[in-house]
């Protein structure tokens, strides 16, 4: 059998909506499966149902280049199943990144082994320690472009800032920050329509063109979508994770921190009770006991 008719053949085991595009797929798939498989004793076949939608979503979705290293490594998969096997719910989705870990601990074998953690809300909720927004920080600085420094600055002065919440940042313009004195807000139009003043520390990571009217974060965007930030993270090849509700969650903790008044907390955050502050008053007084 020739490596064309190997290749093809091995398209029957691909989901559905991924043959279209197995001639950019097919034989970074097929050759890790095969590699996998000697090293798992475990058939290619079954190998190939697990490989084929992470492969599929790297080259189409998240732009990362069809190399071991990324596709495979701990980071690519956990953003793949937390946001982009949309398909898989509940139990299947743990399965679905088990399957894929012992993959990668097979093909990565120089890395340690991974212990997996629960799949839920809290770590994308957890706040980040003063150490990881500085890191955070250093890293939206030093990006390769000006663009992309400009898009991760605004990333942060929005979320750390002002606490906005994902989609508030996608859809955040230059015609929502308003200057008065000294003092930066940015107004959050919609169902939760509020102004919220963007904390003083923050104010110079906020670059705002003085011309036209363009979005804050990733102005060349047509489309809002949450998978957005997790596509720009991915571009800039950072280890770090970089959350948007993290972000929020910092910026609420901090609030209580310096006594803000929960009615009024409410009310900057356009959350609708106070049971959801809840959490955070939690860590508040995690905080205060480990002090």
């Amino acid at each position: 059998m020739t490596d064309d008719q190997e290749l093809g053949e091995s398209a029957e085991y691909a989901p559905q909506h991924a043959r279209p595009y197995w001639g950019h797929i097919g034989r970074f798939t097929v050759d890790a499966a095969v590699d996998a498989a000697a090293v798992m004793h475990l058939p290619q076949r079954d190998l190939m149902v697990w490989l084929t939608p992470l492969t599929l979503w790297c080259w189409q979705t998240a732009c990362v280049p069809l190399e071991r290293d990324r596709v495979f490594s701990y980071k690519t998969i956990d953003l793949f199943v937390s946001t982009g096997a949309d398909s898989y719910v509940g139990r299947s989705r743990s399965t679905l990144r088990s399957r894929l870990l012992r993959i990668s601990e097979s093909l990565l074998d120089a890395r340690p082994r991974h212990v997996p953690r629960v799949i839920g809300k809290h770590d994308r909720l957890r706040p980040y320690s003063r150490a990881e927004t500085a890191q955070l920080a250093s890293w939206a600085k030093t990006l390769s472009t000006g663009q992309r420094r400009s898009s991760a600055t605004n990333l942060l002065a929005l979320g750390f800032g002002a606490g906005l919440a994902t989609r508030e940042i996608l859809t955040a313009r230059a015609s929502d920050i308003i200057v008065v004195g000294g003092d930066a807000l940015v107004h959050v139009p919609g169902e939760d329509e509020r102004i919220v003043p963007i904390q003083m520390d923050w104010k110079p990571y906020l670059e705002v063109p003085a011309e036209s009217d363009p979005l804050l974060f990733r102005p060349r965007r047509a489309t809002i979508s949450e998978s957005q930030v997790t596509d720009f993270v991915l571009a800039t090849r950072t280890d770090l994770d970089v959350k948007p509700g993290r972000m929020r969650a910092t910026w609420l903790l901090r609030m209580l921190q310096v006594g803000t008044p929960a009615l009024e907390l409410l009310e900057l955050s356009g959350m609708k009770n106070f049971a959801a502050l809840d959490r955070y008053h939690r860590y508040l007084d995690m905080q205060r006991s480990e002090g």
